[in-house]
């Protein structure tokens, strides 16, 4: 029946799962209606304290509160509020839905931060690359490191532009300065300019103290200036001046300042379509972009997925074959991102299994959003159409595969197809050589 059956003194689930799990189990305001026993013990709470009504924001810091209760399965970084202080980590978190499809709770399970995986972009592996273009970046990037003019990086979002524009930093004669990063889509218009130049004392009405901006905080270093494309035009045309100068004026100047800073920028966006509708100035994007690299999409360097995957295990777990290939085939439209997302959901849907097998990976987003089920067993188990269907679309149709992650035969699969009215094809009838 849902939530309304789990109350403060029910113990849901929990009983099944390892002492060490720590979840939390929400209504549809996300108000806290029951706690794993660990989690009670990490954030010193009772069932008296969860009587009395305590708000998920009590424990959880650093989840989309906007969207609460969440609609879909997902993974969220984030901090678990403990009683000694804030726990790093990352929430798992799943929908809870009454027999009519509406959401009615949630369910939140915190993992804590663990050296038993590694964050895929920060590994010296990211860059042991068998793919041809990834290798002419990098070769390229430390070329370019050595010198001081201007980087721009393009890619697809969750590529690992930032992560480039760090290491060329780390590379450059300048790796003793800071690092400053300033996501241009992040900042307002009306205050991208103090924020970029900084400001006087008295600029502005409540401009009480002096503040400088990036440029100044990143002086003898690097600026990165993430997704440039989102820069207001009206502070393009000063940017390009700095460019050309090296000299800036704070809001509330008189004189103007030099600075030294190395500057690098990124863009999801095609900037010189963007010139041609004058959404980005071209001068500006010929002084940005004298040296252009580009990081391709996951789905482009393949050959480099299983070095990624398994030193982002770290061999404390390994992958089955079968599982490997359904992430080779994905399209990886969040690249790196997304796979280290998918990642850590297999880990922890996996538990205690030391091999992650295919049903522990969380890859078809649409079923988990319209029919509210999980690939981590979360499924009606004896929902058998719904099984093969999952398993076609995880094996692009290809029924060996399906058959293989199934645990059937090939011959097995078309006959359970036939039974559930499921299209077979030509090339799987009566007359396959696989029936005979």
């Amino acid at each position: 029946m849902g939530i309304p059956a789990i109350s403060p003194n029910s113990p849901f689930a929990f009983e099944s799962i390892s002492q060490s799990a720590i979840f939390f189990v929400m209504d549809e305001k996300c108000n806290i209606l029951s706690m794993s026993g660990a989690a009670k013990e990490k954030c010193r709470l009772n069932d008296n304290d969860i009587a009395r009504g305590v708000w998920c924001d009590a424990v959880l810091d650093g989840f989309p509160l906007y969207d609460c209760p969440p609609k879909s399965f997902g993974v969220s970084s984030g901090n678990l509020k403990t009683a000694n202080g804030k726990m790093a980590g990352t929430f798992i978190y799943y929908p809870i839905k009454d027999e009519k499809g509406r959401i009615v709770g949630s369910i939140w399970n915190f993992i804590r931060q663990s050296s038993s995986c590694c964050n895929i972009m920060e590994d010296e592996s990211f860059w042991a690359t068998k793919n041809k273009t990834m290798g002419i970046t990098i070769q390229r990037a430390i070329i370019a490191a050595k010198k001081d003019s201007p980087i721009s990086i393009f890619g697809e979002t969750g590529t690992g532009k930032t992560v480039l524009a760090k290491f060329i930093h780390q590379q450059s004669q300048v790796r003793e300065g800071p690092f400053i990063h300033i996501n241009c889509s992040t900042i307002p218009e009306t205050l991208f300019e103090s924020e970029l130049f900084g400001y006087e004392k008295g600029a502005f009405t409540g401009a009480n103290t002096e503040e400088k901006g990036y440029i100044a905080a990143a002086d003898g270093g690097t600026l990165f200036l993430d997704e440039v494309a989102d820069m207001p035009l009206t502070c393009q045309s000063k940017l390009l001046t700095f460019l050309d100068t090296k000299r800036y004026q704070p809001l509330g100047a008189t004189k103007e300042r030099i600075n030294r800073v190395r500057i690098i920028s990124s863009s999801n966006k095609p900037l010189w379509e963007m010139t041609k509708n004058r959404e980005f100035r071209q001068d500006l994007f010929f002084r940005l972009s004298v040296i252009r690299l580009f990081m391709p999409p996951l789905r482009e360097r393949k050959e480099d997925i299983p070095t990624l995957v398994n030193n982002f295990l770290g061999g404390k777990k390994r992958i089955s074959s079968q599982a490997m290939r359904l992430i080779l085939s994905h399209p990886w439209h969040g690249n790196i991102r997304e796979l280290t997302s998918v990642l850590e959901s297999a880990c922890v849907c996996s538990a205690d299994e030391e091999i992650i097998q295919p049903d522990h990976l969380c890859l078809n987003y649409e079923e988990n959003e319209t029919n509210g089920r999980l690939k981590n067993g979360m499924t009606n188990p004896d929902d058998e159409k719904y099984k093969i269907l999952l398993a076609l679309k995880n094996s692009s149709n290809n029924k060996t595969m399906a058959a293989q992650l199934l645990g059937l035969s090939r011959i097995t699969l078309w006959r359970k197809m036939k039974k559930h009215g499921l299209e077979v094809s030509k090339d799987c009838g009566a007359d396959c050589s696989c029936h005979k």
